[in-house]
């Protein structure tokens, strides 16, 4: 039965996109868009802003995907496991993308989801066809606040390029308001989001999930969110995100 229902899922999920893609092809022929980073119009986000992303490249945490010189595991991840089983992040949260990532998320550009999804499958690796994909939350109030949550916009639109199912907002919910990652070192991150989420089991139960977020620093918040989804009787949790802030707790989550 859940077979059924998650292909019932993914198929909803696909024609809600499907009715995003044509209204946003609509409002681009009435008001043409400009490039988020350069205002180049006629692109949302043009390929030459695109190509001067920075991908994190081959060295990094076979675990948490903290950019690093070899590929070995960190010395945080070697001393406390994380729940997850690895994060891989697109590319280094720096330049052309932050400011894309600024617009996107406060500037209310949620048609920016599509190309940066778009950049995010040229260079991580297509997950296997049996995971479910499953955004970070927001917290209700901030997400009102905003209007939108960008990992759901981001998460939608990388099911579509990957085929796969995107889990409902009440598979994993932030159940408690949290301060601002910026500033906090690895412990306070740590602490700032420690029992912060709850998943569904009716939801989550017996999947592998895979995590999508915009920005990731340390990895407490998908560390934080992969503990509510194991407890809720997932059998596997990964991470992606589009981009990979400085662990110097200036930025991120």
């Amino acid at each position: 039965m859940k077979g059924l229902a998650g292909a019932g899922n993914q198929n909803m999920s696909q024609f809600a996109w499907q009715v995003q893609s044509v209204a946003r092809a609509a409002l681009d022929l009435l008001f043409p868009p400009r490039c988020a980073v350069c205002g180049r119009v006629e692109r949302k986000l043009c390929a030459d802003c695109v190509a001067d992303f920075h991908p994190i490249g081959d060295s990094f945490c076979p675990t948490c995907g903290e950019p690093q010189l070899v590929s070995n595991i960190c010395g945080r991840c070697a001393a406390n496991p994380p729940a997850f089983e690895y994060i891989r992040s697109a590319y280094r949260y720096e330049a052309g993308l932050r400011k894309a990532i600024h617009v996107f998320k406060y500037n209310g550009r949620r048609g920016l989801a599509a190309p940066l999804a778009d950049a995010m499958v040229q260079v991580l690796p297509k997950p296997l066809t049996t995971v479910v994909i499953c955004p970070v939350p927001l917290y209700p109030a901030r997400q009102a606040q905003r209007g939108y949550n960008q990992a759901r916009l981001l998460a939608e639109e990388l099911a579509h390029c990957w085929n796969l199912t995107c889990l409902p907002e009440e598979a994993l919910r932030r159940i408690r308001s949290t301060s601002s990652q910026v500033g906090l070192d690895y412990t306070a991150r740590q602490s700032n989001v420690s029992n912060a989420f709850a998943a569904d089991p009716a939801l989550v139960g017996g999947n592998a999930i895979l995590l999508v977020d915009d920005v990731c620093t340390t990895g407490a918040t998908m560390n934080a969110c992969a503990k509510a989804l194991l407890a809720a009787g997932a059998t596997f949790v990964a991470g992606v995100s589009l981009a990979r802030a400085s662990s110097d707790g200036q930025s991120g989550r």
